[in-house]
């Protein structure tokens, strides 16, 4: 298929240096969006954009696609981790691409650019520069740079376009991502997990498109000015493809087992029951190795998403080294983080804004319950110690 579209591009190519003409394409020649909806893999669970340039006159159907990777790179999921990871923009016949969503089940809406001759000429000759084997490469962004916002970015620099600004009380980066993951409880919770607060500020009108939907919904409402005033952005819009929007919310059976367990916990606690030693070794030891993990992302990738990640209040790295500590440390320490966590919890519930409040507190709620119950546990179990000795 890419081969293809360089055939095609050669073919152009040589038109284009044997002709006079003042336009590049055709008057006949149109650009639109491709908005796709939400796939089953993990990476099209957000949905996809792709700018699509047609020129009937010369039989040209293209389809621009900047959310193109290589699992075959040297090293993949560090450099993705790392936030090293090079995307690249390829090409496909549009036709040829739609039977793929079809087989997939996937949404895809057309909306046709209201671009003139002059700056639909620019979009196409920018696309055919960006293809080049040395321009198509791209440092991904989560937020900033993906496959969306370079579409967004290419249309914006051909064309004067005006932003319709969002309305005050926006939603955060991390509220708008919520919906795509409502299926997928463990992709949610890891999502809320890692996700730092940098991403729970409200979103500004050009962050929001850095989701294919929101992007569409900007298209919609956008104005282009040139010299003749005027005009929206988008002259039409045709579903080529039906399917859902969003994925059909399911149960988060996690944050409810987090829930039941931490009953359990408080129930063992007040009763002055003991859980096996070792159990609260792997919990707690566990719940440190997710620390540590935060640590890493947070300090030693280029994701800024990563950064600023306060779930390291309840993730002590430090639970890896305490048990080696005399037990008149331990029992100061366990008291100090289980009051930290309840405290800090009680804190959490009684404010809606600030750093300590916007990483989904209610998602890990059960656990940080679990962890707090089972720290009061093993303070009471060092003390029973002692008194037997």
């Amino acid at each position: 298929m890419i081969l293809r579209c360089f055939a095609v591009a050669a073919a152009l190519l040589v038109l284009l240096a044997n002709t006079e003409a003042e336009r590049i394409l055709s008057d006949q020649a149109t650009s639109a969006l491709w908005t796709v909806g939400p796939g089953q893999e993990l990476y099209t669970a957000f949905g996809h954009s792709a700018l699509r340039i047609t020129d009937p006159v010369i039989g040209f159907d293209r389809l621009y696609n900047f959310g193109t990777f290589d699992f075959s790179t040297p090293n993949f999921y560090l450099k993705f981790i790392q936030g090293d990871l090079d995307y690249f923009l390829t090409c496909a016949i549009a036709l040829e691409v739609i039977q793929e969503y079809r087989a997939n089940h996937q949404l895809v809406i057309e909306q046709q650019l209201n671009l003139n001759p002059a700056e639909l000429d620019e979009l196409f000759l920018a696309m055919e520069a960006n293809l080049q084997p040395e321009n198509s490469a791209y440092r991904y962004d989560f937020v900033r740079d993906n496959c969306t916002t370079r579409i967004r970015d290419a249309v914006a620099k051909v064309a004067k376009v005006q932003w319709q600004p969002l309305e005050k009380n926006s939603p955060t980066l991390r509220q708008m991502i919520q919906p795509y993951v409502e299926d997928r409880p463990a992709i949610k919770s890891g999502i809320n997990l890692l996700f730092g607060a940098n991403m729970d500020h409200s979103a500004t009108a050009n962050e929001a498109m850095f989701l294919p939907e929101d992007m569409k919904i900007a298209f919609d409402k956008a104005t282009v000015y040139d010299e003749t005033g005027g005009r929206q952005l988008v002259s039409g819009t045709q579903i080529l493809l039906d399917g859902p929007k969003l994925p059909t919310p399911g149960i988060n059976w996690f944050v409810i087992t987090t829930y039941f367990v931490a009953t359990v916990a408080f129930m063992t606690a007040a009763k002055g029951k003991l859980w096996p030693r070792w159990l609260d070794i792997v919990l707690f030891c566990t719940t440190a190795l997710v620390g540590c993990f935060i640590w890493f992302l947070w300090l030693g990738t280029r994701h800024w998403v990563l950064h600023e990640n306060w779930n390291l209040l309840w993730a002590w790295p430090t639970h890896l080294i305490i048990w080696f500590f005399p037990k008149r440390v331990q029992r100061g320490y366990w008291l100090f983080y289980a009051c930290f966590i309840l405290l800090s919890d009680l804190a959490l519930g009684f404010h809606s804004a600030g750093v300590l409040t916007v990483q989904d507190h209610f998602s890990f709620l059960g656990i940080k319950l679990i962890l707090a119950f089972r720290a009061l546990a093993l303070r009471r179990r060092s003390l029973q110690i002692v008194s037997t000795a």
